[in-house]
């Protein structure tokens, strides 16, 4: 059996009428990082907006970045799919384009992928 952990919206940077709300993305990157550990997830889906605009700061991207080292660390088997949302496309400026992402990690660029987990296509 696969596991997988749907989420979506994080919205990594946003201020919320004038809050920061950069514990609250704290709080929740960590409890997501459990989650998935105690959970033993085998693919985190992330459907769209983890960050609330196309160009995100370098502090949000650290954010994401450590999130994924972390989870990528504690869960070596784990694959990450993203979809890039209404907030953080991907577009010409986008630096989801410019990143050396590790092979867990999965852009959703195009209309179809093929996916294979532990050998076993979907």
């Amino acid at each position: 059996m696969i596991r997988i952990l749907h989420t979506a919206d994080w919205h990594l940077g946003q201020t919320f009428f004038g809050y920061d709300r950069v514990e609250e993305h704290a709080h929740f990157l960590d409890w997501l990082a459990r989650e998935l550990k105690e959970n033993e997830i085998d693919v985190l889906l992330i459907a769209g907006d983890v960050f609330d605009v196309s160009n995100p700061s370098a502090a949000s991207q650290r954010m994401f970045y450590r999130f994924i080292r972390r989870v990528t660390t504690e869960n070596p088997q784990l694959q990450l799919v993203i979809v890039a949302g209404n907030h953080d496309y991907i577009g010409n400026q986008s630096f989801y384009k410019d990143f050396e992402w590790a092979d867990n990690v999965v852009f959703f660029r195009k209309n179809t992928y093929t996916i294979d987990l532990y050998s076993e296509t979907f």
